[in-house]
């Protein structure tokens, strides 16, 4: 979960510099990504450009691939069975108890079903940590982010290292972005 995740608080005036090293694996990065996050119980969005490289891209593509397989199949078994269940207790005939055991028997091979669609997708490489993006811009800080800075959580603290590292002003080289 991204509220777990190790976080860096920037001065920088608005806009970063994102480093070109991919958060997920910390190898040279070339694709960009538009990222975005959503803080739970709100409704606004954070966009940033972060940076991955192609095998992490070929993970991410998949995940989202069977993410969006996997709403799409459950939506239409949901539909499939409430039409089901409806004709046998909305019609003439009770269609006998074992109806009752349909819901439950559809919702267990479904949730196996997408654990094993799942963990299908591309393998990971050695030194990738997920299926997922590893990087947000989760907003700003202070009162109701009015006036404070940015937020950035990533998977790896190397990675945040090299953000600050990124962001560090060039006429004092001492000097923290945070």
């Amino acid at each position: 979960m991204v509220m777990g995740w190790p976080s860096i608080t920037l001065d920088t005036g608005g806009s970063a510099v994102i480093p070109r090293v991919c958060p997920n694996c910390m190898e040279r990065a070339d694709m960009e990504w538009r990222v975005g996050y959503k803080m739970p119980l709100s409704s606004t969005r954070y966009f940033q450009t972060i940076y991955y490289c192609k095998a992490c891209c070929d993970v991410i593509k998949h995940a989202g691939r069977a993410q969006l397989l996997q709403y799409l199949i459950g939506f239409g078994l949901g539909i499939v069975l409430l039409i089901v269940m409806a004709s046998q207790f909305g019609g003439k005939g009770s269609g006998g108890a074992w109806w009752l055991l349909v819901p439950p028997v559809v919702a267990v091979g479904a949730a196996i079903g997408f654990g094993v669609m799942r963990r299908s997708g591309k393998p990971l490489g050695p030194k990738m940590l997920g299926r997922d993006f590893a990087a947000y811009h989760t907003g700003t800080s202070g009162f109701l982010g009015v006036g404070g800075k940015s937020v950035y959580k990533a998977r790896r603290p190397e990675w945040l290292e090299l953000l600050v590292e990124a962001n560090r002003p060039k006429d004092k080289p001492g000097e923290k972005p945070f």
